[in-house]
């Protein structure tokens, strides 16, 4: 009889422990390594346009906003559903002559243990594929990459949000080096 409950208790905790969709997998979602480009297929200081054909290709992936500013700069903000079914929010930033210099990312998770699961394996990759620079004032893992004639950063961090109950979700932002 104790030999079946302890069985099925860890079925039942490999079922659910494998319910999770893994950090590499969501990693891969998000930064799309080998479609080339800098992140998700695309280089810094393409345009508007070749980014939304980049984009508009997927099928996860929606355009929800279109910002352009006072100073002429654009912003795109997608929202990427990944297949954990939740979320990740993707944002081109475009300078006033409609180059990209900059993007951003949050990525949700299942929970905050999958949160930090995907920050180590985003972090792992970026310590094995760029030059670390360190930490900086306000607490971004930050690392150098270089395409073609320009240099770029990459920041990584764990962000919390809610304002009673916590929950951790992953920040990547990259930028070119002005």
């Amino acid at each position: 009889m104790i030999k079946n409950i302890l069985t099925t208790a860890l079925i039942l905790m490999s079922l659910s422990l494998s319910g999770q969709t893994s950090a590499s997998v969501l990693a891969d979602e998000l930064l799309l390594p080998n479609t080339g480009g800098a992140l998700r297929g695309t280089e810094f200081y393409s345009d508007v346009n070749g980014v939304k054909k980049v984009e508009s290709r997927r099928s996860n992936i929606e355009l929800y906003e279109e910002d352009k500013q006072a100073d002429g700069a654009l912003y795109l903000y997608y929202e990427l559903v990944l297949s954990n079914g939740k979320t990740a929010d993707i944002d081109y930033h475009f300078d006033a002559s409609g180059n990209l210099f900059s993007l951003s990312t949050n990525t949700y998770t299942e929970s905050d243990q999958q949160a930090q699961v995907l920050y180590d394996h985003l972090l792992s990759y970026l310590k094995s594929n760029f030059k670390s620079t360190g930490t900086d004032n306000e607490g971004w893992q930050t690392f150098e990459g270089r395409r073609q004639n320009y240099t770029y950063k990459l920041y990584i961090k764990m962000k919390e949000q809610g304002m009673w109950t916590k929950s951790k979700y992953v920040g990547f932002d990259m930028a070119v080096v002005r």
